[in-house]
């Protein structure tokens, strides 16, 4: 029965997340531009995620994208060979999180997340490889609410008709 309830807890938060979330807009992004102080490839301990962290000359927020299972569009071959230190970078990031990075309980850096990333002569994240990773992702989440969904039913149908059935040979028997 927890097992079932726990399937449909967790079916419910990725169902709600696949339709409420609206593909994003330009709207809610605003532009960083800046030199790179430094860059580097990070691995997070907590997840095990690899990471491009980008930092900036005169800005104290820490620029990452993924460039691991998420953010695959991440053209890092081409970014390695040809981008250096003292580069000018545009960088497109969520208003709301450049307002409010956040701060990783390992890692006290505050830190905002890459949508897109550009210079002068390349582009490494575009808008449409944004949208096509931000398209995959709510994907994901109607699979994982539509499976969780299924066993959290499975779960507690199994749970309303054997369980009393179980408990009750149980009895007998003692």
């Amino acid at each position: 029965m927890l097992f079932g309830v726990l399937s449909l807890a967790i079916s419910v938060f990725a169902l709600y997340k696949y339709f409420s979330d609206k593909l994003p807009t330009k709207e809610g992004f605003v532009n960083v531009t800046g030199q790179i102080e430094k860059f580097e490839k990070k691995t997070s301990g907590a997840s095990g995620n690899d990471f491009l962290d980008i930092y900036l000359k005169n800005n104290p927020i820490r620029f990452r994208v993924g460039i691991g299972g998420f953010h695959n569009e991440f053209k890092k071959e081409l970014f390695y060979s040809t981008v250096q230190t003292g580069n000018k970078i545009y960088i497109e990031v969520k208003k709301e999180s450049l307002d409010n990075p956040i701060t990783p309980r390992n890692d006290p850096a505050k830190t905002v997340f890459i949508e897109t990333m550009r210079d002068d002569s390349n582009s490494y994240i575009d808008w449409e490889d944004f949208i096509k990773w931000y398209k995959s992702d709510r994907k994901w989440a109607l699979v994982l609410g539509t499976v969780f969904f299924a066993a959290s039913s499975v779960l507690t149908g199994l749970s309303i008709f054997y369980l009393p059935k179980f408990e009750a040979e149980k009895l007998r028997t003692h």
